[in-house]
């Protein structure tokens, strides 16, 4: 809990995650059959989106230090692609 000017609040943290329906976009922009054949249901699309968003942040940790290593104080599209050929191959 914390206090806020004299007002009691509860924090509640949830992790950033991806819209389903993004997730379902992605896949059938990738896989023209997942509509016609396949049916995804919906553990797959979460576990999908999950597992998008476990790259994600690893990209962006790996960008970070790519720029504290350089000697940056931000991000730039330079630092993200020096590590995008070791992320393809790492996931």
């Amino acid at each position: 809990m914390a206090s806020i000017a004299g007002k009691t609040t509860t924090t509640t943290t949830r992790k950033p995650t991806f819209n389903d329906e993004l997730v379902l976009k992605l896949i059938s922009y990738f896989d023209e059959n997942t509509s016609k054949k396949n049916k995804l249901n919906n553990q797959t699309v979460k576990l999908f989106g999950e597992g998008l968003r476990l790259f994600v942040v690893e990209a962006i940790h790996r960008a970070a230090e790519e720029a504290r290593v350089t000697g940056v104080d931000k991000i730039e599209i330079s630092h993200v692609q020096s590590i995008m050929g070791q992320m393809l191959l790492d996931f």
